[in-house]
């Protein structure tokens, strides 16, 4: 269901802002390996038992979260140098493996994409241009396997309102944040 609702969520983000996606970095380097970690992560979900997905996801966030604590014990360089290209291939299919199994890819991808030096407007606007596309192949997988349908539909129209308020209060608060504070 929440993937259904952050589909309207990006088509609104895509459609509104679509002038400043970075449309360079996304095809070639992002929805490539996110689409292919995106297949992988879904034939995990499909086949793999949830409590042996939910240990693997465990020691992924682990093993990240790990990393992030080495780095920020360091002493932090004037200006964080952007990830290596196969680095930032990596992390993006890792993005998608994670984005297939459990619908979250999007710390995995925001902090890579975070090193890339893009402005707010773009970060936001690529990032939901890799949700819309990726979200909408799950849900015709969730739909094919019966995971998702006009069973849920109602659920789906009682968030409406609830995603609208957001996106109000998103657009609100993205014009007002400054870079630094974004």
């Amino acid at each position: 269901l929440v993937v259904a609702m952050n589909a309207i969520l990006t088509a609104y983000i895509v459609a509104r802002h679509h002038g400043h996606i970075a449309w360079d970095l996304l095809l070639r380097r992002i929805l490539p390996a996110m689409t292919v970690g995106v297949a992988i992560g879904y034939t995990l979900f499909v086949y793999v038992p949830e409590a042996l997905m939910k240990r693997m996801l465990g020691i992924f966030v682990l093993a990240f979260a790990a990393v992030e604590l080495r780095r920020m014990a360091r002493p932090a360089p004037a200006k964080r140098r952007p990830v290596s290209a196969a680095a930032f291939t990596g992390t993006s299919l890792a993005a998608g493996v994670v984005h297939g199994m459990t619908a979250t890819g999007g710390p995995v991808l925001v902090w890579a994409l975070n090193r890339q030096g893009l402005g707010k407007s773009a970060f936001r606007s690529t990032l939901a241009c890799v949700w819309l596309p990726l979200n909408f192949g799950l849900i015709v997988a969730y739909a094919a396997s019966g995971r998702l349908g006009g069973h849920n539909g109602a659920y789906v129209a009682a968030q409406i309102p609830v995603i609208a308020a957001g996106v109000l209060l998103g657009e609100w608060l993205h014009h007002r944040l400054d870079e630094r504070t974004f």
